[in-house]
């Protein structure tokens, strides 16, 4: 809150001015709004002398009132409140508050105001071309875009161009941004655009936003399309928006919708893949209609309903004409054909080969247009029987496609004579007659009636009709059909049919029978009611209405109700009812109408004739019941109509009334006006009594015996009120009973009271007794406002009712004062205000103190409703008033008065007065003061303290010349209902010396209180703030003055501690001030630290001196204490000393007299370490370079530079001194300063170094890379290899040892790099963006370590055992190893060019050499062999050794023979190995076998060897039978001479027969000439390769097909190891056999 000032107060008390006047306010120096109305607020506290509040804005003096709502004083402050409405873009500026009073200058506020209006956009744009942004304020503003949530760029958001459409002038500008909705993609999500406004000099930014949609037709329709008769056609749309769930696609044709029909099929969904496309498609079929602008629409509904379009005209061109056409009913033969396209085609008519053209009254081509349909006519003029045939309508379109149609023009035809379809019959009889025309006679005539297709022929004797043909004549023939009976039921189609030769000739006409009819033809309305019906009869509905006159009757009024009822069995009732009806409005003719869609219209009328009879009474008003209150019974009963009655006749039930001319009266009178008779009856009976209680009736006698009538209740009797006039005093009561009196022939049914306000509640009836009965009603709750008439009912019946009226007045005086309560202590020469208030009013208003009538007072309201009193002493006692009240209609005077107001006097004197006080500085002290409260709550007050004549503040603060001196606080609280005050200074000084009064005010009374006295003693000189160099001595002065000496100590402000050391202490008097001085000697400082002073005074108070601040002056700013650059560069120190004398811990600059700040110089002097000692450095020291130095006024420091270098790889230390002179003047003591050392140390690579397993690095194995750097602080490291970093296994870690870093990583080398030279490994370090680097060779080898090598190849049998040796050299020898023989196999090492018996891998290759080892091959040993010989017996012509053999050659006797170890037959004489018994001759495996189909005999052996063989020569020369020798099976067992025949036969054979007669293999002999014994080779005829595979001990039979005429069969037995499978690979060549182990 601002503060004012003081101003000249509104009461003034021992010369003290009272007043603090402040006003706050809502608003800043600016007030920013972008509403159109803002509020401003300036809320003053203060004194109550406010004078006037005035509002200004740009335009002037604020004087709308309405607009300014500034409240009372009130809690000591009041509030103006300016609301600025209607603000426009030109309503910025100024706006102030000024408050004025009656004493002293006023206050003024002012806020300047700034407009921000920008027009919001909406929320959603769809395919918007630009985005305009209008503002209007105050600045003119900037414009930001933001798309999509970023700031426009132009490179980025090609679719946007923004640009202002108009400059700023008048306060207004528009931005705008034209959107290129094209650049955009289909399906784009919305994108979000915000117009951001900023404001040179404002924080304040306006913005408005929008989102752009796009939604488009991605597929359209052609422009135009062509679709012939009987085809199809499809038509595609596609759209696309921000989801294809958010809109549908339509179609319509010239504005109507399609939907799925015979004619359009339509197919959508959405477009595969995308969610934001959606696809649509539809067929239309060529059907008449199709033909115009065809629209596929896609429709969105939100968040912002969109519909985009594509159409294309679409020409569904057809064409129809009748296949037979005839003659019309004017003669004429007549054509038509109807097209539908978008243009109108051209036509010709033509028959056969010859066109038709208009020929004046014999051919009319015609032609109508409506919309794409055309009606193409030819009529022949009187047709000629000779111009029957067919026709040809030509149709031709612009491009030159045609349509042509043929119809068959007929000469005959049949029409019907005077008759035209619809027949309608309304209530009449009907003949058709149909009249057949042609040139010959029709051989049968038939009618029918029904729809087309469902067609009932009229037979003869069909009784409803009566069919009529006359004779055939002049070419014309006519048949009639009569309707015998019509009706509604005979509503149908009917059709007459001529038979011809050749054909048929017919005519079809529609036969509509209805009927209507009124159910009266009159009618007279008695009760004010009519009601009509009408009854319709037909098969068609239609539309109904009713007519008064000519005017349609309007059924809106609920006094007419229009009925239809629903057409069923061809019959509908329509009905007509309305109410409340006159003579004037309602008689007339009456019309129900019905209206058919083929303009068909049927009516009946009936006439209407209102009579009405009314009772009123002698006021007119109507009646319904009469209550007789006077003995008197006025009634007149009124006719209207539109003729006058014959007479009228008046009754009582059944009883006629007489009437006598004086005591029963009767008048009659007739009239007329616009036609209509008003007949007036008006009777007067005197005297009635309660036997006259009846029915009364009026009759009109009309001459047609429609007679009106009417009735009314009477009864006679009296009700009063028991008191016409009640007065309630409610101050005691508040409720009051209001009576009624009835009498009457019979008791009352109910009583009700109506209010004052009109409202009604019913009362309590009492019981009937003697023709009496009371009703009575309770008020409750009773108040002024209920004063009024109270009207009493009492119901006779349901149609009669009596009253009285009862006045009610309530009132009552309330009295109030302007304190709030009725018990009012005030202080002499206040004022009260007492208020009477008296609801509804009073004739008179008197006040009263105690009993008696009382004038002492000022009257604010001349009524005397509100008086002023101004307290005296006397003033104590009781006050009310009193009020008179009466009325003309109730004039007796009734007096009321109010409770009593309690007054009591106070005395203007404060109950406790201020003591006096003495104080010492830095402690405190308090005044406090206790009034009396005489106005309680009702009234605020103000409490102001002053010093010396001059006021505090509120808060308890004292300024001189703005400045506070004082820092008190003034509690206030109401003890007792007292006003008690403390003021309270929590630390005094000597500005706090002097007299305190307080005061109280209540408006414009007052109390002060006595003055009372503030002594002070204290400090008189505080110790000064010093300055002082590092290390220095510095000296604090303290004083004190009092009526007494003092003790002095000294501390730190710090922790208050005591400092004891150096502290000294004298005293002087003069007069009656005793002056004590206390000094302190620091020494050696060397931080800053404040002190303070305190004194003690005998009687144990003490005083606290401020503080006094110590600063030592140092080196306030070192740039570095150490400086590392790279090796070779300079670097530069700069250190700044302080100049600038300080006061303050915050650094605050000593000023002078001036305001100059105080500052001392230094003199520099730069030193360097050389081997333990410090040198000065001199302009002729190398390598150092030492700038002068200065001052800085912005800092206020002195600076020294120096340059070092280049640097070298060792650091220098250095040090700079600043020696200052001391300045007593300014509190100074001087002396030197040196700086800490400062060292320049070089950043360079100690070590760059490489380790690795193994004396080389090689491919796979991780080679360790050591980086050793010398840093101000840890530096980055990187590893290089020719330049591109160094993947590492890790990242590079680096270990810290002061400035030392060592960078490791493990680098694997993944490739060889010997055959280029090796590699360059560089380690960089970069450090503050400096980098520096060091080389390493490396040379990679590959790896031999772990490689492995295999055999070229594997024998089964034979294992390959591979052993490796790895070299120091790198090298890695692999050897390969074969099995010992055994006593079966005989094992051997196979080595080629690509194989060796051992390989090496060397580290220049990485690979073996030669690629493969050598491979163990495996020789087992034979235990078996076995062969055979093959015998052509055809020439025998015998069978050995099978099923059907005999005697020798059974199988049985022919293994005998073979088995028999013997000299001449068998095996024995014949294998060497068994001759010399070195093998065993295998029985199982011998034997023979007989192929009849070829007469071969096959005789075979096995041996098995004493001792495995290794060598097939050897193996040769033991199992094979030698060449040329052949094993004898005959002669070997002759018993009978058969088998010695054959013996011949066999020898014989032997002797004669070449070799294809016994064929056995050739004996090449041992031809062993390779090592590998597991291949035989022997010498045989033509090649085949066969693989068997056989088992244990298993025979390799190969069977050879004959090759010319050498048939043979070789065997070779094979031993194979129980249990293991052996598979074989026989080769055969010409020459030579190789069986080989596959």
């Amino acid at each position: 809150m601002e503060t004012s000032g003081t101003e000249t107060g509104p009461y003034e008390s021992n010369n003290a001015t009272i007043s603090t006047r402040d006003v706050a306010t809502s608003f800043g120096a600016t007030t920013d709004t972008t509403e159109t109305t803002q509020a401003f607020t300036c809320t003053y506290t203060g004194d109550d002398d406010v004078k006037t509040v005035a509002w200004t804005n740009p335009s002037g003096v604020v004087t709308d009132n309405s607009a300014i709502v500034t409240g009372d004083y009130a809690s000591g402050s009041v509030e103006s409140v300016y609301t600025a409405s209607s603000l426009t873009k030109t309503s910025g500026g100024a706006y102030k508050c000024t408050f004025t009073f009656n004493s002293g200058d006023p206050i003024e506020k002012e806020t300047t105001l700034r407009v921000y209006y920008i027009s919001e956009l909406t929320a959603f744009v769809v395919n918007p071309t630009k985005i305009s942004v209008p503002f209007e304020g105050s600045l003119e503003p900037s414009i930001t875009w933001k798309i999509g949530g970023s700031d426009y760029d132009a490179e980025t958001n090609t679719q946007l161009t923004p640009s202002t459409s108009s400059l700023w002038s008048g306060n207004a500008i528009t931005f705008q941004l034209a959107v290129d909705m094209t650049k955009f993609s289909a399906g784009m999500q919305p994108l979000e655009i915000e117009a951001v406004l900023g404001f040179t000099g404002s924080n304040t930014t306006v913005t408005t936003d929008t989102k752009i949609y796009k939604r488009v037709i991605t597929t359209g329709l052609a422009s135009s399309t062509t679709v012939v008769t009987g085809d199809s056609k499809n038509f595609t749309c596609e759209a696309a928006g921000e989801s294809n769930d958010d809109f549908t696609i339509s179609w319509s044709m010239e504005g109507t919708v399609l939907n799925n029909t015979d004619s359009s099929t339509i197919t959508e969904g959405k477009t595969t893949d995308s969610t934001t496309h959606r696809t649509s498609s539809i067929s239309l079929t060529n059907i008449a209609g199709n033909v115009g602008t065809l629209e596929c629409s896609a429709d969105w509904t939100s968040p912002e309903e969109t519909t985009v379009e594509s159409e294309g005209e679409v020409d569904m061109r057809d064409a129809t004409m009748a296949a037979i056409s005839k003659k019309n009913a004017d003669g004429d033969g007549e054509m038509s054909v109807t097209a539908w396209s978008l243009e109108k085609p051209t036509v010709a008519w033509s028959k056969g080969d010859t066109a038709i053209s208009n020929e004046n009254d014999k051919m009319e081509i015609s032609e109508e247009v409506s919309g794409t349909s055309y009606t193409f006519t030819l009529k022949i003029v009187n047709m000629a029987e000779n111009q029957a045939g067919e026709y040809t309508c030509t149709l031709t379109y612009s491009d030159k496609s045609t349509k042509v149609l043929v119809t068959d023009l007929q000469a005959s035809s049949a029409t019907f004579i005077g008759h035209t379809s619809p027949v309608l019959v309304h209530n009449a009889s009907l003949a058709l007659t149909c009249r057949f025309e042609g040139p010959a006679e029709p051989s049968k005539v038939q009618w029918f009636y029904g729809s087309e297709g469902s067609e009932t022929e009229i037979a003869s004797d069909n009784s409803k009709f009566t069919i009529a043909t006359g004779s055939y004549a002049s070419s014309n023939q006519d048949s009639t059909l009569t309707f015998n009976s019509p009706g509604a039921d005979q509503t149908d189609r009917y059709k007459c049919k001529y038979t011809i030769t050749g054909g048929e000739v017919e005519e079809t006409i529609e036969v509509k029978f209805r009927t209507i009819s009124a159910a009266a033809s009159t009618l007279v309305s008695l009760d004010g009611t009519i009601s009509l019906t009408c009854t319709y009869t037909g098969k068609d509905t239609g539309t109904v209405a009713w007519y008064h006159g000519n005017t349609k009757v309007d059924d809106s009024p609920a006094s007419v109700t229009i009925a239809t009822g629903e057409l069923a069995s061809n019959s509908q009732t329509l009905k007509l009812t309305m109410t409340d009806v006159s003579v004037s409005a309602n008689t007339g003719s009456y019309t129900c109408k019905i209206t058919f869609s083929d303009s068909d219209e049927l009516s009946a009328a009936s006439t209407v004739t209102v009579r009405t009879a009314a009772l009123t009474d002698s006021a007119g008003e109507a009646v319904s019941g009469v209550a007789v209150t006077d003995g008197v019974l006025d009634l007149v009963c009124t006719y209207q109509g539109k003729t006058a009655p014959d007479s009228v006749t008046w009754s009582k039930g059944s009883d006629a009334l007489t009437f006598d001319g004086t005591d029963n009266v009767i008048t009659n009178g007739v009239a007329t006006k616009d036609s209509i008779v008003t007949y007036t009856s008006t009777i007067k009976r005197r005297d009635m009594q309660r036997a006259d209680d009846g029915t009364y009736k009026c009759l009109f006698t009309m001459s047609d015996g429609n007679s009106p009538m009417a009735t009314v209740a009477v009864s006679v009797v009296t009700v009063t009120a028991a008191s016409e006039c009640v007065f309630v005093d409610l101050s005691s009561s508040k409720s009051q009973e209001i009576t009624c009196n009835y009498e009457g022939a019979s008791a009352a049914t109910s009583v009700t009271f109506t209010m004052p306000d009109k409202t009604t509640a019913s009362g309590t009836l009492g019981a009937f007794a003697d023709n009496k009965q009371t009703g009575t009603y309770s008020v409750a709750g009773l108040t002024t406002a209920k004063s009024g008439e109270y009207k009493c009912n009492f119901a006779v019946s349901d149609t009669v009712s009596a009253s009285a009226v009862t006045t009610l007045a309530a009132r009552e005086a309330v009295a109030s004062t302007s304190t709030g309560s009725l018990s009012v202590s005030l202080i002499e020469q206040a004022t009260v205000t007492f208020t009477c208030t008296i609801e509804s009013g009073a004739n008179s208003i008197t006040w009263l103190k105690g009993d008696t009538e009382f004038t002492d007072y000022k009257a604010i309201e001349s009524d005397l409703s509100e008086v002023e009193l101004t307290i005296a002493t006397g003033s104590k006692g009781s006050y009310s008033c009193r009020g008179s009240y009466n009325t003309e209609t109730c004039p007796t005077t009734h007096t009321f008065s109010s409770s009593a107001i309690t007054v009591t006097v106070t005395e203007a004197v404060a109950l406790t007065q201020p003591a006096d006080a003495v104080a010492t500085t830095g402690t405190g002290a308090s005044f406090t003061c206790v009034f009396p409260n005489p106005f309680g709550s009702s009234q605020s007050y103000s409490i102001q303290w002053t010093i010396n004549g001059k006021s505090f503040f509120g808060n308890g603060d004292y300024y001189e010349s703005g400045v506070k001196v004082i820092d008190g606080e003034i509690t206030n609280t109401e003890p007792d209902s007292n006003i008690q005050t403390v003021l309270s200074i929590a630390s005094v000084d000597n500005n706090a010396a002097g007299d305190y009064i307080c005061s109280v005010k209540w408006s414009s009374v007052f109390i002060n209180s006595d003055a009372a006295t503030l002594t002070v003693q204290g400090i008189t000189e505080d110790p000064s703030d010093s300055n002082v160099v590092s290390g220095g001595d510095v000296v604090l002065t303290c004083k004190t003055g009092g009526t007494a000496k003092s003790t002095i100590t000294f501390h730190k402000t710090s922790d208050d501690s005591e400092v004891s050391s150096g502290v000294s202490q004298s005293d002087a008097t003069e007069g009656s001030l005793v002056t004590t001085t206390g000094t302190l000697t620091l020494t050696g400082v060397t931080a800053d630290g404040e002190y303070y002073c305190k004194a003690t005074w005998g009687d144990s108070s003490t005083s606290k001196s401020s503080g006094a601040y110590v600063h030592v002056m140092s080196f306030s700013a070192l740039s570095a204490t150490t400086e590392w650059a790279l090796e070779g560069a300079v670097v530069e120190f700069t250190v700044s000393g302080e100049v600038t004398l300080r006061t303050d811990g915050s650094n605050t600059a000593l000023t002078d007299s001036s305001g100059k700040t105080v500052q001392v110089v230094p003199t520099v002097k730069w030193q360097v370490e050389e081997g333990g000692s410090w040198s000065d450095i001199t302009a002729a020291t190398t390598g150092f370079t030492v700038k002068d130095a200065s001052i800085s006024d912005a800092s206020g420091l002195l600076k020294t530079k120096i340059r070092v270098g280049p640097l070298s790889t060792t650091a220098q230390k250095l040090r700079v001194t600043l020696t200052y002179a001391t300045d007593a003047s300014k509190n100074f003591f001087g002396g030197d300063i040196v700086s800490a050392d400062q060292t320049a140390n070089p950043v360079y690579i100690s070590a760059f170094t490489k380790t690795q397993t193994g004396s080389f690095a090689k491919v796979g194995s991780a080679v360790t890379l050591t980086c050793v750097a010398a840093a101000g602080s840890k530096p980055t490291f990187r590893v290089l290899l020719d330049s591109s970093e160094v993947k590492g296994n890790s990242d590079i870690t680096v270990a810290t040892s002061g400035d030392v870093y060592t960078g490791t990583v493990e680098y694997t080398p993944t490739s060889a790099n010997y055959f280029i030279g090796g590699q360059t490994l560089e380690c960089e370090i970069t450090w503050d963006s400096e980098t520096v680097m060091a080389e390493q060779d490396l040379t990679v080898y590959y790896d031999c370590s772990g490689k492995t090598i295999t055999t070229i190849s594997e024998v089964s049998g034979a294992t390959n055992t591979i052993s490796y040796e790895d070299n120091s050299d790198g090298d890695r020898v692999a050897t390969v190893t074969c099995p010992s023989d055994t006593s079966t196999d005989q094992f051997s090492l196979s080595t080629s060019g690509n194989a060796g018996a051992t390989a090496t891998c060397t580290k220049e290759s990485g690979r073996f050499e030669p690629a493969f080892l050598g491979f163990c091959q495996v020789k087992s040993g034979a235990t078996s062999d076995g062969s055979g010989q093959l015998w052509n017996l055809q020439t025998l012509g015998i069978e050995v050794c099978s099923d059907a053999s005999t005697g020798d050659y059974t199988k049985a006797n022919m293994l005998a023979t073979l088995t028999k170890d013997d000299d001449t037959c068998g095996f024995y004489p014949k294998v060497p190995c068994l001759k010399d018994s070195t093998c065993t001759l295998d029985t199982d495996n011998t034997g023979c076998s007989y192929e009849a189909s070829t007469t071969t005999l096959t005789i075979y052996y096995q041996i098995n060897y004493k001792t495995t063989q290794f060598k097939v020569s050897e193996r040769n020369a033991m199992y094979k039978i030698p060449s040329g020798e052949v094993v004898q099976f005959w002669g070997c067992n002759a018993q009978n001479k058969r088998d010695l025949a054959l013996n011949d036969e066999f020898l014989k054979s032997l002797q004669d027969s070449n070799s294809s007669v016994i064929i056995q293999p050739n004996q090449p002999g041992n031809t062993d000439t390779t090592s590998d014994t597991s291949k035989t080779s022997d010498t045989s005829g033509p090649g085949f390769k066969i693989l068997q595979i056989v088992g244990a001990a298993a025979v390799a039979g190969v069977v050879f097909s004959a090759l010319g005429s050498a048939i043979f069969v070789y065997y070779k037995r094979v031993h194979v190891p129980t249990g293991t499978n052996l598979i074989t690979n026989m080769e055969a060549f010409p020459g030579s056999v190789t069986l080989t182990e596959a």
